[in-house]
C-alpha cells in the first residue's frame, strides 16, 4: 500500500514513496526508501483503528523529526 496523504488516517506521513500496510488493532509497518528507513509499530491488544493507529502516527512524526 502506498502513503495516502490525502487521507488523514491512511498516512505513513514520510513521503510519497514510502509502502507498508496497517495491521489489525493498530499495528503497522513500512518502509521509505526516500529516507532509507523502516518502521514498525505493534500492539498488545486490539484497538479500534480501521488504518492508522494515532500512536503510530505521532512516533512516525518524532522519527521524521530525526531524519
Amino acid at each position: 500500500m502506498l502513503d495516502q496523504p490525502e487521507v488523514a488516517n491512511a498516512t505513513f506521513g514520510l513521503g510519497a514513496r514510502a509502502f507498508g500496510h496497517p495491521g489489525a488493532g493498530g499495528s503497522v509497518g513500512f518502509a521509505d526508501p526516500e529516507h532509507d528507513v523502516a518502521f514498525g509499530f505493534v500492539t498488545n491488544t486490539l484497538g479500534p483503528y480501521v488504518l492508522m493507529d494515532p500512536r503510530a502516527q505521532k512516533l512516525v512524526r518524532v522519527l521524521g523529526s530525526c531524519l
